[in-house]
């Protein structure tokens, strides 16, 4: 009844209750706990798969499936659905948050980590956490300004801010330059012996450097540092340093440039593109809600803006680009098509799949009819950000609006067809258009 792989259904029993909440129409996997009530504990998993009531667990531990089969009462919940890479992060997450591997309380004999988790952000936010608490001012020391601007530095930011480099330059030039007032107020990060033994690498900072050092005491100010151990930061990797990097300028923090879209949208894409994270995933909307303190609107704002980045740079990455119809570059091209197909008999139009309007197309069907009895409607597709247009189109759109073209046009005899106009070009490396 209880084994890792099952041929027949789990059901409610007096022995065992199932709590499985209704699941999402598409989901690729499912995170679930398991509590043995006669013990008091639990086991947490993910199944990469969708629930079909014939998967109960993948535990190896023995005295888990012992007490399993000679327990009263077994509680088998699902706790959440979706991606496989969402259900093992937060499988992950949850376990690392009671150490479940050593906690009593628990039969996992690891605190997950399995090859989808890795869009988990525990690393870096326990290491922020620990910036944060104050654990890591032991590692706190003042550097010389000079000496701080030869560090090479991790660039985390879309672009350097010369408006916020004059401000901090100009508070530490209002304050006299001030020792105990850069002490106080500003602070940099580095990553030690990022280069070599006592080659550091800037991580968090640059703008306060570079004020500072533009500022009256440029060549003489001692700017606290935290030049975080090897032995700390090495757990990370590349994507997850960056990461740490921007999360070290919160939106809330004084005297440093906040983290701006721009770099938040270049990061989430750098997930996807280096592990494959999804842009929409769980993990990557909790980071923007817990560190940048963005509203659910403003989340799925940024969300929508970085897949329309990321279909550009995939599209880019196959040596195409997205047609843009209404761009000065196409404008004058999408007319002349339209009016090389106009005759006596014949009338066009040119519409968006994702802003198809009824009303302009009776419009030219009533400044045209009865002269002319040809109509060829032109549909082009904007590029994809949270919609896909082109497959909304064809799987959506026009099934609905065919029988009403049908029974307009038929009725009043016009003969009409749909013509799409092209949706990528070369970007100079390939000739095809599709």
């Amino acid at each position: 009844m209880f084994g890792k792989k099952r041929l027949t259904m789990i059901e409610n029993s007096d022995r065992v209750d199932l709590i499985i909440p209704k699941a999402p129409e598409t989901y690729e996997g499912y995170l679930y706990k398991i509590t043995v009530v006669d013990t008091g504990r639990m086991y947490i998993g993910y199944k990469s798969k969708p629930y079909d009531g014939t998967y109960f667990y993948s535990s190896e531990c023995p005295i888990f499936a012992a007490d399993l089969a000679k327990a009263k009462k077994i509680v088998y919940k699902i706790l959440d659905y979706g991606s496989n890479i969402d259900m093992a992060t937060k499988e992950h997450e949850m376990l690392v948050e009671v150490n479940a591997k050593d906690n009593p309380d628990y039969y996992n004999k690891s605190n997950g980590g399995g090859i989808h988790a890795i869009a988990s952000f525990s690393k870096v936010n326990n290491l922020y956490n620990s910036i944060l608490n104050g654990d890591m001012n032991d590692y706190i020391q003042l550097v010389l300004i000079t000496d701080l601007m030869n560090y090479e530095r991790i660039q985390v930011r879309f672009e350097d801010d010369s408006k916020h480099i004059k401000y901090i330059t100009d508070k530490v030039n209002d304050n006299w330059g001030d020792s105990n007032y850069i002490k106080e107020n500003y602070i940099c990060y580095a990553l030690k012996d990022y280069d070599g033994v006592g080659k550091h690498r800037l991580i968090g900072g640059n703008h306060t450097r570079k004020g500072i050092s533009k500022s009256k005491v440029g060549k003489t100010a001692e700017v606290p540092t935290m030049i975080i151990p090897k032995s700390i930061w090495k757990k990370l990797d590349e994507t997850d340093i960056v990461g740490l990097g921007l999360s070290l300028n919160p939106r809330d923090k004084n005297f440093r440039k906040p983290t701006g879209d721009d770099d938040l949208i270049k990061y989430i894409l750098r997930r996807y593109f280096e592990k494959g994270i999804p842009v929409d995933s769980e993990s990557n909307k909790k980071w923007l809600k817990d560190f940048f303190h963005m509203t659910s609107n403003q989340i799925a704002g940024l969300i929508k803006k970085t897949k329309k980045e990321m279909y550009k740079k995939t599209n880019t990455l196959m040596g195409k680009v997205w047609i843009d119809w209404n761009s000065d570059d196409y404008a004058v091209r999408r007319k002349s098509i339209l009016e090389e197909h106009i005759d006596e008999n014949t009338f066009t139009m040119a519409m968006s799949s994702g802003k198809f309007d009824w009303n302009k197309i009776i419009a030219s069907v009533l400044q045209n009819y009865p002269n002319k009895k040809n109509f060829i409607l032109y549909i082009y597709h904007p590029a994809r950000d949270s919609v896909d247009y082109k497959a909304n189109w064809f799987k959506k759109k026009y099934p609905e609006h065919e029988p009403e073209f049908t029974l307009i046009f038929d009725k009043l005899g016009i003969k009409w067809h749909v013509e799409y106009f092209p949706t990528m070009a070369s970007d100079g490396t390939k000739n095809k258009t599709q």
